[in-house]
């Protein structure tokens, strides 16, 4: 019993110093540096795209993918907060908070309905 205490010890031992030696060998994330461009989703009929400026603007679309034919379009500014982005329309239109999430190296973009978008 006491043989198999001290080898769970051991190994949950070496498994959080490896955890904690990943994190420290990690890059910090530039993440407003990293915003800039275009996030995209698809979905059957449509495509969905938030692209971010570094003038603190951007543009959302959404197009049918079949003419490419451009249903929704909105201008925004945005700022940015730790990996919280705030996107307000030129007509004042809170678009909801969208978050910055980095994941086993890959960042994504996720909006208020907990929809993933991809950087382009």
């Amino acid at each position: 019993m006491r043989k198999g205490l001290f080898v769970m010890a051991l190994v949950m031992s070496y498994i959080l110093a490896s955890c904690g030696e990943d994190k420290k060998n990690e890059e910090p994330i530039n993440f407003e540096q990293e915003l800039i461009g275009r996030w995209e989703r698809f979905e059957q009929n449509y495509t969905y795209s938030y692209s971010f400026y570094s003038d603190h603007k951007g543009r959302y679309i959404k197009a049918e993918n079949v003419n490419g034919e451009i249903t929704s379009s909105r201008h925004f500014t945005w700022s940015l907060n730790g990996n919280i982005v705030t996107a307000v329309s030129v007509v004042n239109e809170n678009m909801g908070p969208l978050v910055l999430s980095h994941e086993n190296g890959i960042l994504y973009l996720i909006d208020s309905y907990g929809i993933l978008y991809a950087k382009k």
